[in-house]
């Protein structure tokens, strides 16, 4: 439930009848999932956030404030209007959509470096912002917002992690992620699953010919981000699918055993260096793969493991890579080891004590290397 109300303001609730509005999260900064914030909302001066803020006056330094502006779409990136609203010293930054559409549907990535951004950024919908902007715009004293990032909460988490086996970035993530997942105690089960999708081209031909960039005759496709070609990621995703499917720890620890170059491109001779090293039974490997072609030729048959990961992509509707599904939803926010434990602690109905950990007296995050170092 991601959910603004307005807090003693009978006027700006009767403009919206009376109705919780609705926000969508932007894909930087750290989300306070399992929390609600509350604050003044003061409209941003200048109100488009694409130069620098004045921060609002406020009768106490202290007290909690967010932001409100234009979305800038064409203009400037969100990641650029989160920036000066947390320079400017608030705690959330509310950008109101230049454009009608479905909040779930609005596209939440930005291309800016946003590893020094904090301050979430959340998204309502033009209808809505637009009378909250309208009562801001005539007020100086701003007003009192109650917002809720709540999550569904599980006995046991099950989340998703969406990537390429090329991507060195995703894979440096999991292995830096390794050591917090066993702080959970077996409260959280991790899945991995791969990018993959057809080639329009060739289902127009029935998937009849071998496609260079593809497998089963185009059936399966797969970014390449660093080195290598698409096939040879393609049968390293199956690599890595036959290895989870047989033992997921080992799956951690082969992750973990490619280093350098290997990272960036995961050849066979990388991945059979990190099975002998892991202890895999690479022979059990090499029949997983070899079993989930429907026939001997690969560049043409189709192939059971990579046809379910492809309808999984599909239905997942996730728009960028790597991403996170936490109980079916798909996390937004920075995609940090603190950020994302916030956000799985908070889907947890009885959180391990890393968990509890995560918080000093004053409420802020610390950092988990330095709890579990």
């Amino acid at each position: 439930e991601a959910q603004i109300r307005i807090i003693e303001n009978r006027e700006v609730e009767e403009r919206l009848h009376n109705m919780p509005i609705n926000f969508a999260i932007f894909d930087f900064g750290r989300v306070p999932y399992g929390k609600t914030l509350i604050g003044q909302a003061f409209l941003a001066q200048p109100g488009d956030g694409c130069s620098p803020v004045n921060t609002p006056e406020v009768d106490d330094k202290d007290s909690v404030y967010f932001l409100v502006m234009y979305r800038q779409t064409g203009v400037c990136e969100a990641a650029v209007q989160a920036h000066y609203a947390q320079a400017a010293g608030a705690k959330l930054l509310i950008l109101v959509n230049d454009r009608d559409e479905d909040l779930e549907k609005a596209y939440l990535r930005v291309s800016e470096d946003v590893n020094l951004i904090s301050v979430p950024t959340i998204l309502i919908s033009r209808f809505q912002g637009s009378h909250l902007l309208h009562w801001l715009e005539s007020r100086k004293n701003g007003i009192v917002l109650s917002i809720k990032f709540e999550l569904p909460r599980l006995e046991k988490v099950n989340y998703d992690i969406w990537l390429s086996s090329s991507d060195s970035k995703a894979l440096k993530f999991i292995q830096g992620f390794h050591k917090f997942h066993q702080f959970l105690e077996g409260t959280a089960q991790i899945t991995p699953h791969f990018v993959i999708w057809a080639c329009m081209s060739c289902e127009r031909e029935a998937f009849s010919k071998p496609h260079e960039n593809c497998l089963s005759g185009g059936r399966y496709c797969s970014p390449y981000l660093d080195e290598g070609t698409p096939r040879e990621v393609l049968f390293e995703t199956l690599r890595q699918i036959c290895i989870f499917r047989e033992n997921e720890e080992q799956w951690w620890n082969y992750i973990k055993e490619l280093k350098g170059d290997c990272l960036s491109y995961i050849s066979e001779t990388c991945s059979n260096e990190a099975i002998s090293k892991v202890g895999i039974d690479a022979p059990k490997i090499k029949d997983c793969i070899q079993n989930s072609f429907v026939g001997p030729n690969p560049l043409i048959d189709d192939n059971t493991l990579l046809r379910k990961e492809r309808s999984l992509f599909e239905e997942s509707k996730i728009d960028s890579f790597p991403s996170v599904i936490i109980n079916n939803r798909i996390y937004r926010g920075s995609l940090e080891d603190e950020g994302l434990i916030l956000a799985i602690c908070a889907s947890i109905k009885k959180p391990p004590r890393i968990c509890k950990s995560l918080f000093t007296d004053k409420d802020d995050i610390q950092p988990l290397r330095k709890i579990i170092s």
